[in-house]
């Protein structure tokens, strides 16, 4: 079932609000949580449920998923190993950042330049 609402994270529970009705993953009862990295999406698996279920969030989903993985470490009892894995990825991404563009002043910039007129269809031409 694809459904659209509100969700909450508690350190003893995910909870998600929606149009049918309410969807609670206890933290106590989760098995595992996975992130996608290609698309913002959160797997759940509780360790009573045979389907695996989740969440696809909005563009803002690195707080959730902050919250998420922080309130699963702690109901199993691997806070401190989850907050040194969530200290790594952040330094990764930190020494991962690009760094700034570097200013270009006229005397760096190309002498030449290619300029290319495209006519559209019907006008005289038989291409773009």
């Amino acid at each position: 079932m694809i459904d659209a609402g509100m969700v909450v994270v508690t350190d003893r529970a995910v909870v998600f609000v929606g149009h049918y009705g309410l969807r609670k993953w206890t933290c106590a009862r989760l098995s595992w949580v996975a992130h996608g990295r290609p698309a913002p999406f959160t797997l759940m698996h509780t360790v009573d449920e045979k389907r695996l279920s989740g969440l696809l969030l909005p563009p803002a989903a690195a707080e959730f998923r902050f919250h998420g993985t922080l309130a699963f470490a702690d109901a199993i009892g691997q806070r401190a190993s989850g907050v040194a894995q969530l200290d790594h990825l952040i330094a990764a991404h930190q020494h991962a950042r690009p760094s700034p563009p570097v200013m270009v002043t006229s005397n760096r910039t190309p002498l030449t330049a290619i300029v290319t007129t495209l006519s559209p269809r019907g006008r005289g031409s038989d291409s773009w």
